[in-house]
């Protein structure tokens, strides 16, 4: 029979959940655990939306960082980013790092990215966080750029909801939700449109 898709949210918790299925049954068969990005990305399938271009990744974000990042702190504008990358290794460790800061943004602060769009602050902030945000939202802007052909992950859930809203695709009968700890908040509008299908 098919599998029933588990969307869960964390990789802990979901070798929790299969030790847990095994010692109870003998056995973890016939669940798909997903994680947010898994699951995306089955649906997304399922309705026929073009997969998250690459550059989106975290790993592909990297490269694309590492770039701007370079130009960057040959403009001399942020004191505080000047005085971290003072060769190619510590521009590509922060590279990696704020790949993974951008990555946790698009999916839990899209109120953050929507303001960065519009190139504005976002919040209210203290005075060192407000230093790292002029950088960060310069940073983001420049890989947005050259990426717009591409939507970015909370772009793309929109259109992802509005399909299924629509009715697109063949879904399965049956998903369920296991989350002990926080789901991105803009998978909400997604789960909202699942649940009127499935």
């Amino acid at each position: 029979g098919e599998l029933i898709p588990v969307l869960m949210p964390s990789v802990p918790l979901v070798e929790r959940a299969k030790v847990t299925l095994a010692r109870r049954h003998g056995v973890a068969m016939g669940v798909s655990f997903l994680l947010p990005d898994a699951f995306i990305e089955r649906i997304a399938a399922l309705v026929e939306l073009e997969p998250l271009h690459a550059s989106w990744r975290p790993d592909g974000l990297r490269w694309r960082l590492l770039a701007s990042l370079a130009e960057l702190v040959k403009e001399r504008r942020y004191p505080r980013l000047d005085a971290v990358c003072v060769d190619s290794r510590s521009q590509m460790a922060l590279a990696r790092e704020v790949a993974d800061r951008f990555n946790q943004y698009m999916y839990f602060r899209p109120e953050m990215i929507d303001a960065w769009r519009s190139d504005t602050r976002w919040g209210d902030l203290p005075d060192i966080a407000e230093d790292d945000e002029g950088w960060q939202r310069e940073l983001w802007r420049r890989v947005a750029e050259g990426l717009q052909t591409h939507p970015d992950p909370a772009r793309r859930l929109d259109e992802l909801a509005r399909r299924l809203d629509a009715g697109e695709g063949t879904l399965s009968g049956r998903l369920e939700v296991l989350a002990t700890g926080p789901l991105p908040p803009i998978m909400l509008p997604l789960l909202r449109a699942l649940a009127g299908r499935t």
